[in-house]
């Protein structure tokens, strides 16, 4: 369930590509076991992403202590566009979070702030 989408403005008639983060949620029942579902959700998009013709490389993080997985990926949805994916999946609560960012090279560090903030306001 798609809690929110965010699209970033076109900076002028040349931009190609805008950046976007999108927020998503699924909730969990009480009687299941957080941590599982939590790993069983993250190992379903992980394999979905892998099989993926897109995707360029994939590097996981875990952070299994805090509960939060991570993913940072490139993938190239057209010849001659190549986009990096971050992605945050973890629990809050009864619902898993899914938090997904898609930049450019160009543009990757100048959101990387407001990313770290973002995810700082689910804490």
């Amino acid at each position: 369930q798609i809690i929110s989408s965010f699209i970033s403005p076109l900076d002028n008639s040349n931009d190609g590509f805008q950046e976007f983060f999108t927020i998503k949620t699924k909730s969990i029942n009480d009687t299941d076991n957080k941590d599982l579902v939590l790993w069983d959700y993250f190992n379903d998009y992980f394999y979905k992403i892998q099989e993926s013709k897109s995707v360029g490389s994939s590097e996981v993080n875990l952070y299994t202590n805090s509960s939060i997985k991570t993913l940072d990926y490139t993938f190239t949805p057209q010849p001659g566009l190549i986009l990096n994916k971050k992605e945050a999946i973890f629990l809050k609560n009864d619902r898993i979070f899914h938090i997904e960012f898609t930049l450019t090279d160009d543009t990757a560090n100048s959101f990387t702030p407001m990313i770290k903030e973002i995810l700082y306001s689910f804490k």
